[in-house]
């Protein structure tokens, strides 16, 4: 499936994952969850309907607030400050 990028020992496994986990929750949570919904839901599909349901979510995040600040602070390289919107 081509979902793994990364492997680490067992012995730092828990230390990665949190490291992860932190970047993920740095992101907006609207782009966030319509993410994880996505990928959660385009599993049981088929191709195309799974596509099709990226798309929509896509179009969703990009009618965000967070979308324009993430932009915005892109451009003035800085980090940006989502609200959840």
């Amino acid at each position: 499936m081509g979902i793994v990028n990364r492997v680490f020992p067992l012995t730092s496994l828990l230390e990665e994952a949190r490291k992860v986990a932190a970047q993920i929750a740095g992101n907006g949570t609207v782009g966030v969850k319509l993410a994880k919904m996505a990928v959660n839901t385009g599993f049981n599909m088929d191709l195309s309907e799974a596509c099709a349901l990226e798309a929509c979510a896509f179009g969703l995040c990009f009618a965000t607030e967070d979308q324009k600040e993430g932009m915005t602070a892109f451009i003035e390289k800085r980090k940006p400050n989502f609200k959840g919107r």
